[in-house]
């Protein structure tokens, strides 16, 4: 086989759960050579793998992100190899540090939230041999997967704005998530999910046309699983455009609902972008794209969705949606700019659907 994927941190929750079902379930080892990578092969479920396996062409492998011997060796005669990063951020630059060292081209696939910080991006992007796939999930949505098809209906839409409010809302809780409980709310959903979003909607590059306004509300659900943090579970904050319009960027956990809205709002008609769970896109009553339009030509272009579409398209060298390193500069701009805010944390009830501390501002 001239193809082979290793998956750094395979014995973590991301591959246990999404990477290693998509593989099993589209019969990606039949066509790659699949290398589950990792520092403690210990656990039961690689264990198990390893056994059940093993005439799959799915091999477990022990040893350090960054022994290029060991690396070197498994991608010797490929003629494309693949890296799935499901390692904790603070640890990407590095191994990718060590990935561009091999003497070879390499693809590299990172989840959010793509490094640490800004510097960390504007290095990799000197590294010559890796070329990136940075991973969004929220950019694999239907609605969004379906934006070039009815991308000429709603533009002419997004001319005359006065405002722009996107809400990503989920009735789920932090769990025992401590990468949660790092980074926060703004973080975890805000910069690694709406600000692509809107980039995606409004175009490549309209990132900079936003400067933080100094406004962050922060809150935390009551009974919050983490005694005695300080991590949002709900943020609100909001920057200025260029043009002097307010976009307001509205996050949160343990709330009624789970919803995923961009409201585009106009001189002439305000538009709603329903990415989740409608699918579609309303212009006051009257409906601009449908669900069914929406899953037709999704399901008619791609075949196969979420973790099945980005190993499928991986593997088979095929381009999807991704987040361009340009973004993701932008993205920590705005980042640091909302880290100097001080904002004092208030509490609210799980269930509701919206901080009632929010409703004056919207």
């Amino acid at each position: 086989m001239d193809k082979i994927l290793i998956i750094f941190g395979a014995s973590g929750n991301l591959c246990r759960t999404k990477i290693l079902p998509s593989i099993l379930k589209e019969r990606l080892y039949e066509g790659c050579e699949i290398i589950l990578y990792s520092r403690n092969i210990d656990c039961d479920f690689l264990q198990a793998l390893a056994k059940e396996n093993d005439e799959k062409n799915i091999k477990v492998v022990q040893g350090e992100y960054t022994d290029v011997e060991k690396i070197t060796k498994m991608v010797d005669n490929k003629k494309l190899a693949l890296f799935y990063l499901c390692i904790p951020s603070h640890r990407h630059h590095s191994i990718v540090q060590c990935l561009n060292g091999l003497d070879r081209e390499v693809v590299v696939a990172l989840e959010k939230p793509f490094f640490t910080c800004l510097k960390e991006v504007e290095d990799a992007q000197h590294f010559k041999n890796v070329k990136f796939r940075f991973i969004d999930h929220y950019l694999l949505k239907p609605l969004i997967l379906a934006f070039p098809r009815f991308e000429h209906r709603v533009k002419p839409l997004l001319e005359n704005v006065t405002g722009v409010e996107l809400f990503s809302l989920e009735s789920t809780l932090a769990g025992d998530r401590v990468a949660f409980d790092k980074d926060g709310i703004f973080k975890d959903m805000v910069f690694t999910h709406l600000f692509s979003v809107y980039e995606h909607i409004f175009g490549n590059g309209s990132l900079k046309d936003l400067t933080f306004k100094d406004l962050h509300l922060k809150g935390q659900y009551n009974d919050y699983e983490f005694k005695g943090s300080h991590t949002e579970t709900f943020s609100f904050s909001v920057f200025e455009h260029k043009n002097g319009y307010n976009v307001l960027f509205i996050a949160g956990k343990g709330l009624k609902n789970k919803e995923t809205t961009v409201k585009v709002l106009s001189t002439d008609n305000n538009v709603t972008f329903d990415i989740y769970p409608g699918k579609n896109v309303v212009s006051q009553d009257s409906v601009l794209v449908d669900t069914t339009m929406v899953e037709k030509y999704v399901k008619d272009t791609y075949v196969h969705d979420d973790y099945d579409l980005v190993l499928c398209s991986l593997v088979a060298g095929k381009e999807f949606n991704t987040v361009p390193v340009d973004r993701i500069k932008e993205m920590y701009r705005l980042l640091e700019e909302v880290n100097t805010a001080r904002t004092s944390l208030f509490f609210y009830e799980k269930g509701t659907e919206l901080p009632e501390q929010v409703y004056s501002f919207l």
